[in-house]
């Protein structure tokens, strides 16, 4: 599975093949959007929590894949950073945003 994701093409096959720019602006106009739309700091914490989730899932698939197609050493380590998104998702459910924060977890 790596090695035949290592003959590819970088653009062949590729849904993760935007520009940098084009990355950063869309990151950007998505966060100012979001906190035009509701005016509270809180939006950014639950996005960030959403994206961290979908970073824990996305590793974790990769990693169980790797896993099965007896790829150990990828596996493990992605699924190694499935848990430090995880970690992160701890953290920050440990920082309150303020009075509104019906997320925080002591």
């Amino acid at each position: 599975m790596m090695e035949d994701a290592a003959k590819r093409e970088p653009e062949e096959d590729c849904t993760f093949c935007a520009s940098r720019r084009a990355i950063e602006e869309a990151a950007e106009v998505s966060l100012k959007t979001a906190i035009e739309i509701v005016h509270d700091p809180m939006v950014h914490k639950v996005m960030m929590l959403d994206i961290l989730s979908n970073m824990v899932d996305w590793h974790t698939k990769i990693g169980e894949s790797l896993m099965e197609d007896d790829c150990t050493e990828a596996g493990i380590s992605w699924l190694r950073d499935a848990g430090k998104f995880q970690s992160m998702m701890g953290v920050l459910l440990s920082i309150e945003i303020g009075d509104n924060d019906w997320l925080v977890k002591e």
